[in-house]
């Protein structure tokens, strides 16, 4: 039985399906928020520890208390941790993170460009591809000069820009659609955008399903994407390049290793703020520049991922090594 902190398994993609997925057997999964409860398992597998040690408004002090209480239960009933680390390496330097991260007994990175504390206690898995995920979801034809900013949760971070930037835009026919959960700092700019350009800005604002992330993303020419600093960033950029669309989005360590991996064409970047000129320079590259008929994902099979973190659950909960 392994124990997770991220949530149970639910409609939309989630970080969880990369973990549970399909046919591994003999691997039980149960989600916990903090207390480890009563539960009879095997492994502790971490992926937001800040949240889970406290969230929002806790101090690092009050964070180290409750680190050192959640480690002395682990080693108390001799539980091995796993955490997945991902972005920015969140409290690096605190008391808490340093008990923590001397509780681990493996770190999980979804790229090369992610540092842990122990790189002898660290394994590479990269996020799965979306392919068989969302076959048979209604698709709609791609609409020439579409550019779609899309951020289930980020959205000030993925549309400020394009919204800013995207009058000042040279390319003929563009058309700029901006989609994600509401955020009162963007509506006063998305209201004056899309007063001043409502044939050409458009925006769906709310709750974001599967279903309505493949539409959109199926009728874009270009997917701008925030950076790829969460879990969430990460996904968003799967399901694009699984649905065969061309993505832009700051450059970074792992963005540009992904680039290669997939192939030309494919992962597109702008260092810095989004300028009109840049967005006219990609839009020029995605349609003029040779690129394979889908970006390469060979290395990303959702089947051999998961089998990549049972094989880790397997190995900590079999390992001699304490908590």
């Amino acid at each position: 039985m392994v124990l997770t902190d991220h949530r149970s398994p639910q409609a939309n993609v989630s970080y969880i399906d990369q973990i549970i997925g399909e046919g591994v057997d003999g691997i039980k999964f149960s989600h916990f928020a903090r207390e480890l409860g009563d539960l009879d398992v095997d492994v502790v597998h971490v992926n937001q520890a800040v949240r889970l040690l406290g969230g929002a408004g806790t101090t690092n002090d009050e964070r180290a208390d409750i680190a050192q209480a959640v480690v002395a239960e682990l080693r108390r009933r001799e539980l091995p941790l796993v955490q997945t680390l991902y972005g920015p390496h969140q409290g690096a330097g605190a008391e808490w993170r340093r008990a923590f991260d001397d509780a681990t007994a493996m770190f999980i990175v979804l790229d090369e460009a992610t540092s842990t504390p122990a790189p002898g206690r660290t394994t590479v898995i990269p996020h799965a591809h979306y392919r068989d995920r969302f076959v048979g979801y209604p698709r709609k034809e791609q609409i020439p000069g579409r550019l779609l900013a899309i951020s289930p949760n980020r959205l000030v971070k993925v549309a400020a820009g394009p919204l800013k930037i995207f009058p000042l835009t040279n390319t003929p026919g563009l058309s700029l659609r901006v989609m994600g959960q509401p955020n009162a700092a963007l509506d006063a700019l998305l209201e004056k955008v899309l007063g001043r350009h409502p044939d050409r800005v458009s925006a769906v604002t709310g709750l974001v399903s599967d279903a309505m992330m493949v539409n959109e993303i199926s009728a874009s020419e270009l997917v701008i994407l925030p950076d790829n600093a969460t879990l969430v960033d990460e996904s968003m950029l799967m399901l694009a390049l699984s649905l065969d669309r061309p993505v832009l989005l700051p450059e970074s360590a792992a963005t540009r290793l992904l680039a290669e991996e997939v192939g030309s064409g494919w992962v597109h970047h702008h260092a810095g703020a989004l300028t009109a000129e840049r967005l006219d320079e990609v839009v020029d590259a995605v349609r003029n520049t040779p690129r394979s008929e889908h970006p390469d994902l060979s290395k990303r099979d959702a089947g051999a991922t998961a089998a990549r973190y049972a094989e880790v659950f397997r190995s900590v909960a079999t390992s001699d090594a304490p908590a």
